[in-house]
């Protein structure tokens, strides 16, 4: 009637996590959207700026040209230009220029416009080229005849051709500037923004380093407390089996003895098989004392040149040897093992790998894969559901009656102190495939 949810809660520490994560991620954003829409404002700021730069320039023209008593010559246009570079507005050049000959100027201007491209200037007042403004401010009306004739060099400045059409005014002033107040605030514009990227990737780069070390601190974290876990059963396992031993042995003996006289005295049946399974449970015990000394004693190994395919042979040989496949084509000749803890652990899987597949065949495969040794155990049984394939592996954890849980936790323990790991997955003819996967390690060196 009433339906469960499987779903596990987060942690504190996972909720932190995500929540520190999302905070600096959420910094990282906002950082850069105000960067970047300061960098679109300064842009716009500075078009402004330039504008407003060339207003005051047409302006100061204008002014100045009240004080012309005819139009102006050279040294007016020096005066001028000395005026203008009081006020630091980026003067470069200053010229006149007539509809039939250019006229007197100051500086080398980096574009001379053209007939059209004059009327475009004197129509919008101010034309940009590229870092390069050029303002134009049309002279007060004056006699063709006053002005002053060009020099040598300027009669020989030949005009610019142009698309025919209209003749300008009679003279234009031209004021070329460099927008130096525009250059200054695109530069401040790109600096910051720089600095707001920069700060943005430096935050989310702390985020996700602060997820991996959460995560790397937080798993280091579990594997100490599950070191803790085993050294107190180890020593919980080493004491009860030391206990354990001496009266089991007794009992087991006693038992024996039991069975056997009443077999001589032809005991009845019932009375026959309660003496039988007092003998079996106490060789389960026994079994089980092996398997607690087994767990507690997995300590150094000690690593010698060994082949690995008759490591594989050797513990298979006690089993059932003709049902065991091994495939050793790919095989190395040798590798650095403890061979008699590597047999342990070939042992125990080839031992449940046959249970599991009941009549069927069981294959060991023999490689080195990406310069690591690897024993595949493969059967046909049922599988291991992937929810259970971390806790086969975890002390006491059997689903057979008779097993007592803990082969696979020391054949675990033995390939990690390898350096390796032992793994579980599925076999894709049916069944399981536990992976043994042994890095190359050095020999040990005996004293």
């Amino acid at each position: 009637m009433f339906k469960t949810s499987d779903k596990r809660r987060a942690s504190p520490s996972q909720r932190l996590r995500v929540g520190f994560v999302l905070v600096g991620l959420t910094f990282a954003a906002v950082l850069l959207a105000v960067t970047g829409s300061s960098f679109l404002g300064a842009r716009g700021l500075s078009e402004a700026v330039t504008r407003g730069q060339a207003a005051v320039i047409r302006s100061g023209l204008s002014d100045v040209q009240h004080g012309w008593v005819r139009n102006p010559s050279q040294a007016d246009l020096e005066a001028l230009v000395a005026d203008l570079e009081q006020l630091d507005l980026g003067v470069r050049y200053v010229g006149l220029s007539y509809p039939d000959d250019p006229g007197p100027e100051v500086g080398e201007p980096t574009h001379m416009p053209t007939d059209h491209e004059m009327r475009a200037l004197v129509r919008e007042g101010v034309v940009e080229y590229g870092e390069i403004v050029q303002v134009v401010v049309p002279l007060a009306p004056g006699a063709h005849g006053d002005r002053p004739p060009p020099d040598g060099a300027q009669r020989d400045r030949p005009r610019r051709a142009g698309p025919p059409g209209p003749p300008p005014p009679d003279g234009h002033l031209i004021v070329e500037f460099e927008p130096v107040m525009r250059a200054e605030l695109q530069a401040r514009s790109r600096r910051e923004l720089s600095v707001g990227i920069a700060g943005a990737l430096v935050m989310a780069i702390a985020s996700l380093v602060f997820w991996r070390m959460s995560l790397d601190a937080e798993s280091s974290q579990h594997k100490l407390q599950s070191q803790r876990q085993l050294a107190t059963l180890g020593e919980m396992s080493a004491v009860l089996a030391h206990e354990l031993r001496n009266p089991l042995a007794s009992l087991k003996g006693h038992a024996q003895l039991l069975q056997e006289r009443l077999d001589r005295d032809h005991a009845d049946e019932h009375t026959r098989a309660k003496a039988g399974r007092v003998v079996a449970e106490a060789r389960r015990l026994e079994d089980l004392t092996h398997g607690l000394l087994a767990f507690v004693r997995v300590g150094e190994i000690i690593r010698e040149q060994a082949s690995p395919t008759a490591i594989v042979e050797s513990a298979a040989v006690d089993l059932e040897r003709e049902r065991v496949k091994i495939h050793a084509e790919a095989a190395p000749p040798s590798w650095a093992l403890d061979g008699q803890r590597m047999q342990q652990v070939l042992a125990n899987l080839i031992d449940n790998a046959l249970q599991a597949s009941e009549d069927q065949p069981v294959t060991v495969e023999i490689s080195r894969r990406g310069g690591a040794l690897e024993f595949i155990v493969r059967d046909r049984g049922p599988g291991i559901p992937p929810d259970q394939r971390e806790r086969i592996f975890e002390p006491f954890h059997t689903t057979r009656t008779q097993g007592t849980g803990l082969g696979l936790a020391v054949s675990r323990r033995i390939v990690e102190l390898h350096d390796g790991e032992l793994t579980v997955g599925d076999n894709p003819g049916g069944g399981a495939a536990f992976t043994v996967r042994v890095p190359r390690g050095e020999e040990t060196t005996k004293t």
